[in-house]
């Protein structure tokens, strides 16, 4: 299902990508059994410079991706060790799957201040920890983590 490959072109508007730009597509339906793929460009990663072609054939797409796995790796480490973990998430989508990972409680950031919502939900002590994989100044994103 993964596979490395060098872009040979580009669609219109795609910006931040190159032709000749080593990258990695895969874990979806779409397969690697091809010469060629004509993909999405969200469904395409790049791949370090510093990274083997044929080990970054072998890792799973969504590690590419560490904002979601991270955070659900880390949602259910945290609760193993006992933590009581809130997550903020966009969609609802997401809040199924932060359900899933084991989310105490979950907070849709883009319907609720998360700020707020922490507040009442530990009455006004706040949190020990917060996991922010995203790193924007605005903050929540899919993976952060409040523990």
């Amino acid at each position: 299902m993964e596979a490395v490959g060098v872009m040979p072109s580009l669609g219109p508007g795609l910006t931040g990508r190159k032709v000749g730009d080593l990258v990695a597509y895969g874990g979806d339906p779409m397969g690697s059994y091809a010469e060629e793929q004509i993909l999405p460009a969200e469904k395409v990663v790049p791949v370090p410079s510093t990274m083997d072609p044929v080990v970054a054939a072998s890792i799973p797409r969504p590690l590419f991706q560490t904002a979601g796995v991270v955070g659900s790796l880390l949602c259910q480490w945290a609760i193993a060790l006992g933590a009581t973990v809130i997550g903020t998430v966009s969609t609802k989508e997401k809040a199924d799957q932060a359900k899933d990972d084991g989310c105490h409680l979950v907070i849709m950031y883009k319907e609720e201040d998360f700020v707020t919502r922490v507040n009442e939900i530990t009455s006004g002590k706040r949190v020990d920890v917060v996991y922010d994989s995203v790193g924007k100044r605005h903050s929540p994103g899919a993976a952060n983590l409040f523990l």
